[in-house]
């Protein structure tokens, strides 16, 4: 099933939470805008249904005092993740806005910023689309939204320098292991963590001398001198669809949640017809775990 974020927020004026998924449903209490919820569950394994003449999903989910369901439409993830002058297929959520930028050849900020939609024609549609606009003068290398305050600011040490400049390739391809790490700012002084990302798998030649690569597993871990490694298993979050090979590659790391631990953006091909990119958060990693997906962003590859 699709990818769909454990953090949520009201952004309907009042939202009914009931005590089953349906609009017959008792009204269990009433929800306001902003009101913070944890998903439980999607109902029906993600299969869409129609309420008014709006289609949606209805999830399970639990505020601070009660347990219910709610029509997804009247929600928001509580990350977003996209790229600058994006195409954007729907309106942007209501959420504090950030923008990943160059500050020099070393080193990355995080800005507090404004965004907005332009309708512009496309050549590739043929027809007028949504595309995101900010208010600063430069491009960013990503835009991120958040339903809580992120500190502006030195967010990592990669600046002009990606990691497949870095490391030579950043493709997570079986036998790759690259460090991420969330940058040190000049006079800090502070304990940083490094994790690693590292991928193993089997390839060999297939029908037409095509390569066929089998058990990928993508791992994070954190090794510590004299200590046994913690070691997470991210493969379920970049498995393709049955027949392709997985394609994930590293695109930024850094620190944004402020806690000096590296958070990381990766990119992978889920389907045949399109690419996502993914933000993984340290802060909200589980017990036992190094990283935890708040948000991901497809969109289609001609």
């Amino acid at each position: 099933m699709a990818f769909f974020p454990e953090e949520l927020f009201v952004t309907a004026a009042s939202l009914n939470l009931r005590d089953t998924p349906d609009k017959a449903g008792k009204v269990l209490e009433k929800l306001p805008r902003g009101t913070t919820l944890n998903l439980v569950e999607v109902v029906n394994d993600g299969q869409y249904v129609e309420v008014d003449s709006i289609h949606g999903l209805w999830l399970k989910v639990k505020s601070k005092t009660k347990t219910g369901y709610v029509f997804s439409p009247y929600t928001s993830g509580a990350y977003f993740l996209c790229m600058d002058r994006d195409i954007m297929q729907d309106s942007l959520p209501p959420l504090l806005w950030y923008g990943i930028y160059v500050r020099d050849s070393f080193a990355d900020e995080l800005r507090k910023i404004e965004v907005r939609l332009e309708r512009e024609y496309n050549e590739f549609f043929m027809e007028e689309v949504d595309v995101l606009y900010t208010d600063q003068p430069d491009t960013a290398k990503f835009i991120v939204g958040s339903a809580t305050p992120l500190k502006p600011g030195y967010a990592g040490n990669l600046g002009l320098f990606g990691p497949d400049i870095t490391y030579y390739s950043s493709q997570l391809s079986p036998g790759a292991m690259l460090p991420i790490h969330p940058g040190i700012e000049d006079g800090d002084e502070s304990e940083k963590s490094t994790y690693y990302f590292a991928a193993t798998g089997c390839a060999y030649f297939g029908d037409y001398d095509y390569v066929h690569v089998t058990d990928y597993r993508l791992y994070t871990m954190e090794m510590m001198p004299g200590t046994t490694s913690l070691r997470q298993d991210m493969t379920g979050w970049v498995q393709p669809e049955v027949g392709l090979n997985p394609n994930v590659a590293l695109i930024w790391y850094g620190d944004l949640d402020g806690d000096n631990k590296p958070d990381a953006i990766l990119e992978d091909a889920p389907y045949e017809i399109g690419a996502r990119i993914s933000l993984f958060l340290s802060s909200k990693a589980q017990p036992g775990m190094l990283l935890h997906k708040v948000c991901e962003y497809f969109y289609v590859i001609d």
